[in-house]
């Protein structure tokens, strides 16, 4: 089955009346449209980008509102009672748009790079910041949510994922593992996509409790080898102070 008829059975059967769907078809007739132009390249990728943007957008506003039901359920419930908030969507029906429309802008991508003088780039190359259904730490949590998180374990330590924390690119770490990456190097990066992690990240709380409830025994085990690193820094950094308490003193009388 071509990708375009995929689509159009695939976006209806999600029913997410609010979030529109990536106009595959639309775009790929457009890419015909401007074969002809002198700057046809350009003009499409521009075409592209605001179409994309429009639809990141609603997205965006429907995984944040069903993230932040999952954090806060009972101030979520007050909140739609009194009408301040409308009903959060379905992680699972969000995570499988998010997957469909990426593969729809890459191949729409690849497309255009062959058809097209104008070279587009991959689809983290469009003009702007990082696409949210693409990259994004609201990517990484409702997919959490939806049960898709690609891998529990960290990336920098290869540990089970242990109070995690995402900068704006997504990718969760060990909070601790981040401190590190920033001290360590004068551009810090993320270790797996390499952006830049300055800006600083997110606690990604709907993460660590689908980690410890999928590995109870591995989580207890870190959070007990965490705990133990914690006293013996305490300990090394306020020893001198310890040794000199009266306590201390009268103790080694």
């Amino acid at each position: 089955m071509k990708f375009g008829k995929h689509c159009e059975m695939a976006y209806p059967a999600l029913s997410l009346g609010e979030v529109p769907p990536f106009p595959y078809k639309r775009m790929k007739k457009r890419i015909k449209t401007v074969q002809c132009e002198e700057n046809g390249g350009s003009s499409f990728v521009s075409d592209l980008n605001s179409e994309v943007r429009r639809i990141d957008a609603v997205w965006s506003q429907a995984a944040r509102r069903t993230i932040e039901a999952a954090r806060a359920p009972r101030k979520d419930a007050f909140a739609r009672a009194v009408g301040l908030r409308s009903p959060p969507g379905d992680a699972r029906k969000l995570a499988a748009w998010a997957q469909l429309s990426r593969d729809g802008v890459r191949k729409i991508l690849k497309k255009a790079n062959k058809q097209l003088t104008f070279p587009s780039g991959p689809i983290d190359m469009l003009p702007g910041e990082p696409l949210a259904f693409v990259c994004s730490r609201t990517r990484t949590e409702l997919e959490c949510l939806a049960e898709e998180l690609e891998s529990q374990d960290c990336p920098v330590c290869l540990g089970i994922l242990y109070d995690p924390v995402a900068p704006a690119c997504g990718h969760a770490v060990c909070r601790d593992c981040f401190q590190s990456l920033r001290e360590r190097a004068a551009a810090p990066q993320c270790p797996i996509c390499r952006r830049s992690v300055d800006a600083g990240a997110r606690a990604l709380p709907i993460v660590g409790a689908a980690v410890k409830a999928a590995n109870p025994a591995d989580y207890a085990a870190r959070k007990k080898e965490k705990e133990a690193e914690q006293n013996e820094a305490l300990a090394k950094r306020y020893a001198h102070r310890i040794n000199q308490h009266p306590m201390m003193m009268v103790a080694s009388r």
